[in-house]
């Protein structure tokens, strides 16, 4: 039995549920429904195969065939005469992109394999924390994820619930220690610039549209982490295809400074948005049937030989390679 089939096995009895992606009550700061009690009313965030995981570089295996990672629009219509939401969630600061826009390869072709729906973000009250993934034990101040939706599916509510139904592109974000280079706000259009007009929560505004695209300037699309997991709030569908890249993108002391600003919803006990991160999970805990790997696009450190990962290939256990 592949693992993807193993997956979808246990999922069908019940050891992990795949609930549908709502807005039910949970929250990072209330006790009563903090991410220890998630599992109360979400079953899956207890369940296996979850997300986020502290990443040891020297631990991943390197693939040959992981290819660069391609973030393009339908056309230059489709996206240049239209505006994008930023929104307070209670959670996070959001833009939601319109539909059937912008899309992501992850075989370095123009193939639409996942169409992208937002882009939120996790971050702490102190620059030593705020990262969901880990990088050997260490954090980031702030993560980006990019989440996607595979376009076998019709609509985003299919693949939500459904096996291998999400992608999700990490970027991780670290303080810039000068004022040269391009920071991951600078890439987002006028997003910086309303943040201050959705501080409280359920607040909107209207952005005059961006190129995506230009997100993949700020890391290197060839260079990356890759491991199957799960959304890293409730739900916690265990259906996402992780893509995080190795090298940091860059935020300015005033531009987080605007993200801390936010204010949460009253499900949360703090007033101040911030600290919005899911703890690091075990990759492998001692009860999982069949273990991840973390896959990476560079020989190094750690790596495995290319005939082991054929192997692995061949038997089925590596499923990346479908998407």
């Amino acid at each position: 039995m592949t693992l993807t089939n193993l997956r979808w096995t246990l999922l069908l009895f019940g050891l992990l549920l795949p609930e549908a992606w709502t807005s039910s009550e949970w929250s990072y700061t209330n006790e009563l429904t903090d991410e220890t009690n998630w599992p109360v009313n979400f079953a899956s965030c207890k369940g296996l195969y979850q997300s986020p995981v502290d990443i040891d570089n020297s631990n991943a295996q390197y693939s040959s065939m992981l290819l660069p990672v391609r973030l393009f629009p339908r056309n230059e219509a489709s996206w240049s005469q239209q505006s994008y939401t930023v929104m307070n969630n209670g959670h996070s600061a959001t833009i939601l992109f319109p539909s059937d826009t912008w899309f992501v390869s992850l075989t370095n072709d123009l193939t639409p394999q996942y169409e992208v729906v937002q882009i939120h973000f996790h971050w702490g009250y102190q620059n030593a924390r705020g990262s969901e993934h880990l990088l050997q034990g260490n954090s980031f101040p702030l993560e980006a994820h990019l989440v996607c939706y595979s376009k076998r599916f019709e609509k985003f509510s299919d693949a939500a619930g459904s096996p291998h139904g999400l992608a999700v592109l990490g970027f991780w974000v670290d303080i810039s220690s000068s004022n040269t280079g391009m920071t991951l706000l600078e890439q987002l259009g006028d997003f910086s610039k309303v943040l201050p007009d959705i501080i409280n929560y359920n607040r909107s505004a209207k952005i005059n549209a961006f190129d995506l695209a230009e997100l993949l300037t700020v890391v290197d699309p060839k260079n990356y982490f890759r491991y199957e997991g799960s959304l890293t709030t409730p739900p916690c569908t265990p259906n996402v295809l992780w893509t995080v890249f190795r090298d940091s993108a860059l935020i300015t002391e005033e531009q987080l400074a605007l993200f801390r600003a936010l204010r949460y919803s009253d499900q949360e006990t703090a007033k101040q948005m911030g600290d919005n991160f899911r703890t690091a999970l075990q990759l492998n805990p001692a009860n999982a049937p069949i273990p991840r790997v973390v896959y990476k696009t560079w020989s190094g450190s750690g790596t495995h030989s290319v005939s082991i990962l054929l192997v692995l290939l061949s038997s089925g256990i590596v499923t990346y390679v479908q998407y």
